[in-house]
């Protein structure tokens, strides 16, 4: 019967060990779910930040291609205002080629 008793006892202590070691290992698990919660609070926000920072770009990419479009209209509206001005520096040209040669004519006549 003691020697059952022994048994008994060294049985709850072995127990009382496990139970020990069980506990400790809970901690542990407790601890690394703490940090692991920790990171991925940590990688959400970057998650916020990322998406905070692509809409930026998205709008500056926005204003980027109106800038483009704008600048092209300019363009185009410059080599109109050009092309009106080289039409009307030809009939500039023209009409004293004319005035040139009718005053000469004139000259000729008073002569």
């Amino acid at each position: 019967l003691e020697n059952q008793h022994e048994g008994v006892v060294a049985r709850f202590a072995g127990f009382g060990v496990f139970a020990a070691s069980l506990q400790s290992e809970k901690e542990t698990l407790v601890g690394l779910l703490k940090e692991s919660t920790n990171q991925l609070d940590d990688l959400k926000k970057r998650l916020d930040i990322s998406d905070a920072v692509i809409a930026n770009l998205k709008l500056e990419k926005e204003t980027m291609a109106r800038s483009i479009k704008e600048s092209t209209t300019q363009q185009e509206d410059l080599k109109k205002c050009l092309s009106t001005s080289e039409a009307v520096i030809a009939d500039l040209q023209c009409e004293k080629e004319t005035l040139v040669k009718s005053i000469e004519g004139s000259k000729s006549h008073e002569q």
